[in-house]
Order: C-alpha cells, then structure tokens, then sequence
C-alpha cells in the first residue's frame, strides 16, 4: 500500500433526520444550513482539499436528503474533491 492519498475522506453529513434543529431543517438537511453564507458541508470540504491526502470523499446521509446533497456536490462544489 501507498501513502494517505489511497484513503477515501467521509462525511457524515446527516445521521438522523435533523430534529433537533427543527424548524431550519425543515426543507434543508443540516449539511446544507447556512453558517457564514455558505453550507456547512462546504467548510468540511474545503478542510479535506487543504490537508491534500484525500482525492475522494464519500458524504453519507439519509434518503431523504440524498437528492439536494447529490445536487450540491456535484453542480455547486467546484473543488477538486
């Protein structure tokens, strides 16, 4: 086996269905709440880009965010994860 960069980044981005944050998770998993005008998520991404080891990242959640996460991850992040 090589270096860190075999390794596969994961995010757990929604473990129950948000009710403790209940009514901001309402239409948005917590993943995708805005802290600073952007997604949460997005500063957990951009913390893997900066350590360099990853070149993956698997974002688990729930089936009920799957779509909106899917559609953020893959038309509004623009990084190179």
């Amino acid at each position: 086996m090589g270096g860190a960069s075999e390794f596969t980044a994961v995010i757990l981005a929604s473990a129950n269905d948000g009710d403790n944050l209940h009514p901001l998770t309402e239409h948005l998993p917590p993943a995708l709440l805005p802290v600073a005008n952007r997604p949460l998520i997005s500063f957990q991404l951009e913390l893997l880009e900066r350590a360099g080891s990853f070149q993956r990242v698997l974002v688990l959640t729930i089936e009920r965010w799957l779509t909106l996460l899917s559609t953020y991850v893959s038309e509004e992040y623009k990084g190179p994860l």
